[in-house]
């Protein structure tokens, strides 16, 4: 059976055996052992020892903590000698998955300890797995263009964890998505349920896009894959999200050049250049490095409409 996975909700971490060639880490008592969940930083603390009674040479260049795959979360932080040499570092979980956190010391570039005598080879690496334990185990979602301006969402969950609700979220661009209605979870099963949504909703865009966001009773969100539909509209020239860094979303009816033109609040051009487009949902970037901080009105254009949006460069 096909299984679609929501992004993680909660998750456990325990230690695997560590290897040591001279040096160990140690964790810290305080160090948190979850469940974790998405979105939140958790800091964790080891204490290095090399085996010998000088304390060690340590840097910021001799330590790290890297997670693998990346796409599962991020390590942050700096290197902490407070008290004694610690690496500590925050993890924050993303997606649901099999993490590992790989902690390295090693004192062996400086060759030095800290009376400045011969201190090589004294390394240490230990690895944290965290693994994720899904809130809501989805085995089919789909979305069906069944009259103009009618599309049915049906998906099917083989187990539910503290599901309090689905809501269900609806985009024509397939990147900024907003709620159109809730659908009542049903807590904590090991049984399949099936649930039905019906969109009401008219849209001039050429495609709607849909997704689910299971929340639990704690407010933890977790969110499924996006399905589309056809609506049979030609839809039209849609600017939807222009930020800081120069990321344009848009829609667009057809594959055509555009301008993309910025303009500053008192009317004057600062920005202008062509876009090519194609049909459907776009992303692009435009280089607006020249750009003071400030409010600025980006305008995307063809030869018979145009679509407005505010910004602001920072």
């Amino acid at each position: 059976m096909k299984r679609i996975f929501f992004t993680l909700v909660s998750s456990f971490l325990f230690l695997v055996a560590a290897k040591a060639q001279f040096g160990t880490l140690t964790p810290a008592a305080t160090n948190p052992v979850g469940p974790f969940k998405a979105g939140t930083k958790y800091h964790f603390i080891y204490t290095y020892n090399d085996g010998n009674a000088n304390t060690p040479f340590l840097n910021a260049n001799q330590v790290s903590a890297v997670i693998s795959p990346n796409s599962l979360g991020v390590v942050s932080g700096v290197v902490s000698q407070t008290g004694g040499y610690k690496i500590a570092f925050d993890f924050t979980p993303s997606t649901n998955g099999s993490a590992v956190i790989t902690i390295n010391a090693d004192n062996s570039p400086g060759c030095l300890n800290a009376n400045g005598g011969p201190n090589c080879s004294n390394t240490a690496t230990t690895n944290l797995a965290v693994n994720a334990v899904l809130a809501v185990e989805l085995t089919n979602f789909s979305a069906k263009s069944v009259a103009s301006s009618k599309v049915n969402l049906n998906w099917i969950t083989a187990s539910e964890k503290d599901n309090s609700m689905f809501k269900v979220e609806t985009s024509t661009n397939g990147v900024v998505f907003s709620a159109i209605g809730e659908v009542k979870g049903m807590g904590t099963s090991a049984i399949a349920h099936t649930y039905t949504y019906t969109d009401n909703n008219s849209y001039d865009a050429a495609v709607v896009y849909y997704r689910l966001k299971a929340i639990d009773f704690a407010g933890t969100e977790s969110v499924s894959k996006v399905v589309s539909v056809t609506t049979g509209n030609k839809g039209k020239l849609s600017l939807d999200v222009v930020n800081t860094n120069g990321n344009v979303v848009f829609v667009s009816p057809s594959s055509e050049k555009l301008t993309l033109s910025v303009y500053s609040t008192s009317g004057q051009v600062v920005y202008s250049s062509d876009v090519t487009a194609f049909q459907g949902a776009n992303n692009i970037s435009a280089n607006f490095g020249n750009l003071n901080s400030g409010l600025y009105i980006a305008r995307l254009s063809n030869t018979t409409d145009a679509s407005t949006v505010k910004f602001f460069k920072n």
